[in-house]
C-alpha cells in the first residue's frame, strides 16, 4: 500500500496536478497514519494467477483481502467490478 501512495502522490506531483510541498505534507500525513502492513511472500503465487487480469499492484491488494478475509477498499471502479472473490468497498469520492 505505501508503494501505491507512494506512486499516486508522486505522479500528481510530476504531472503538476499536486504542489511538491503539498505532496510532502500527504506523503508524512499517511506515515504518520497507524497503518499495518503485510509482507507479500505468503502471497506471491496467488497474486501471481491473479495478475493475469490486474495489475501485480492490483493482485496484491486482492490476494491480500481473500488471506486475511477482508473487503477490498477500492477507489478503482474497474477493478471493482472485476473482482469477484471478496466484498468490495467503492466509495464516493467528491
Amino acid at each position: 500500500m505505501t508503494l501505491e501512495v507512494l506512486s499516486a502522490l508522486t505522479g500528481l506531483a510530476r504531472d503538476g496536478r499536486l504542489q511538491q510541498p503539498d505532496c510532502a505534507a500527504m506523503i508524512a500525513a499517511y506515515l504518520d497514519l497507524p497503518v499495518t502492513s503485510h509482507v507479500t511472500h505468503p502471497y506471491a503465487r496467488r497474486i501471481a494467477a491473479l495478475a493475469n487480469r490486474h495489475s501485480v499492484y492490483d493482485a496484491a491488494s486482492v490476494a491480500l483481502a481473500e488471506g486475511l478475509g477482508t473487503p477490498l477498499l477500492t477507489t478503482d471502479v474497474r477493478l471493482a467490478r472485476a473482482v469477484a472473490t471478496v466484498p468490495v468497498v467503492l466509495p464516493e469520492l467528491s
